[in-house]
């Protein structure tokens, strides 16, 4: 099985592990954040967490790029999950070193709202902030699906991202024409 096999069997897993763990709760209107975290908990729990890892965040193949899929990242993503995340970005990134001067990350924000900002502040600053690669050598971050209220998340991260604020391109529209180009060549 091919790596798309292998995310495709990831992502229809994690799917049917979601609908397992809101149909034994109603999916609620208020505290909304506190059941998708305890839903995410329930995910990584019945699902390889190191798989979900793998899924969230890989080398884009012969590049000096690291993709981050936040569609997947958001079905698990926790603080309790946090440390083995980063660990392995920071992996990617060191292993791009090893052959590049600088890297690139993209990141796929469909669906990314404040209130996801909110529930992932600590996890983002922490690992903007404990890690010098991730500004020293950044050389370029491309945001797609740029959400509409990327402005107030501008805000609320500025202190950890205004060393790289003029290295980001965001792309609003055609992000999913500029994905399909990033991995054309991927097999």
């Amino acid at each position: 099985m091919d790596n798309n096999g292998k995310h495709d069997e990831y992502l229809l897993k994690i799917q049917k592990t979601q609908k397992e763990f809101y149909s034994n709760q109603a999916k609620k209107h208020i505290f909304k954040n506190a059941q998708k975290t305890e839903c995410a908990n329930y995910v990584s729990t019945n699902v390889k967490l190191e798989h979900l890892i793998e899924s969230t965040a890989f080398i884009v193949p012969n590049t000096n790029i690291v993709y981050f899929n936040y569609l997947v990242f958001k079905t698990y993503g926790s603080p309790e999950n946090a440390k083995p995340i980063y660990a392995h970005i920071t992996a990617l990134i060191e292993s791009i070193l090893t052959t590049y001067e600088s890297y690139e990350l993209h990141v796929n924000f469909k669906t990314f709202s404040v209130s996801a900002c909110h529930r992932y502040y600590s996890m983002i600053v922490s690992s903007i902030e404990s890690n010098s690669l991730f500004t020293e050598k950044l050389n370029k971050l491309v945001i797609y699906h740029t959400p509409f209220v990327i402005d107030q998340v501008t805000v609320m991260l500025y202190q950890s991202i205004k060393p790289f604020l003029n290295k980001i391109e965001y792309v609003k529209e055609k992000s999913e024409e500029r994905i399909a180009q990033l991995f054309k060549d991927v097999v």
